[in-house]
């Protein structure tokens, strides 16, 4: 369980760099690509309140380049809604989205987003049970019309739960991720890396993927709870991150 705990910290410090994600419908007469990218993660029926909290989106501004003509998106969303009289009503929710149109016969174009949630100092007396449950959702769709494009989509989630006196070894923790490519092999989905606190609903849980070809997708979806008891008074931290990235392009002669 040590490792785990060491493995999950260096995971989630390497994906937060990661951002990105993309949507688009053909625009006619040219080679078109689509490479999205969407992030979701919900937090309800807490146990228990934070006393601060904290919340970042990155949303980046879009980029166009060359002569083709490309569209791209990138939203983020980070809330903490605090019921301040009754802990089970408070909720979270962090969600990212990226998303890369391209239209032509030569463009380049990319998206990224993120969004980061924290709760401190959770105030869990001795005896006490910390709990909460969640909801979440990654999705990713890459397409390209012919060998002369290319389009990727990478997507990651992850939360950390941490005793605020050991920042270095999580108490709980969930991280999954996916990625896309067109022109290679490549492509992935993670199933969910976790402690062994976090329990899912079979029945809400389910991961698919369409891998090779023109169209490929790869979409998890996910129902679960944390829970751990606690035999003396313990002040936590709980830590939320997404991040989604796409790009697509193409090189080719007009048509």
């Amino acid at each position: 369980m040590k490792f785990n705990q060491k493995l999950a910290q260096r995971l989630f410090l390497c994906l937060t760099p990661f951002v990105t994600g993309s949507i688009f419908a053909t625009l006619p007469g040219f080679a078109a690509t689509l490479a999205t990218s969407e992030a979701t993660l919900n937090f309800s029926n807490f146990s228990h309140n934070p006393l601060t909290i904290e919340t970042e989106i990155n949303p980046n501004f879009p980029q166009i380049t060359n002569d083709g003509r490309v569209i791209t998106e990138s939203i983020a969303n980070a809330n903490f809604n605090v019921d301040s009289t009754r802990p089970s009503a408070t909720t979270a929710i962090i969600s990212s989205m990226s998303t890369v149109h391209g239209d032509g016969d030569e463009y380049s174009g990319a998206a990224q987003s993120s969004a980061r949630l924290v709760g401190y100092n959770f105030q869990v007396t001795a005896g006490e049970t910390f709990s909460l449950d969640f909801t979440g959702s990654l999705k990713l769709n890459t397409r390209v019309d012919s060998e002369d494009e290319t389009a990727n989509a990478v997507g990651n989630l992850a939360f950390q739960l941490f005793d605020s006196n050991n920042l270095n070894n999580p108490l709980a923790f969930f991280i999954i991720s996916s990625g896309l490519d067109s022109l290679n092999n490549s492509d992935f989905l993670i199933p969910p890396f976790t402690s062994s606190n976090i329990t899912f609903l079979p029945n809400q849980t389910s991961y698919t993927t369409s891998f090779g070809g023109n169209e490929e997708s790869a979409n998890a979806s996910f129902t679960g709870r944390v829970s751990m008891f606690f035999a003396d008074a313990t002040n936590l931290i709980l830590r939320q991150f997404s991040s989604n990235s796409s790009s697509a392009g193409a090189s080719c002669p007009a048509r």
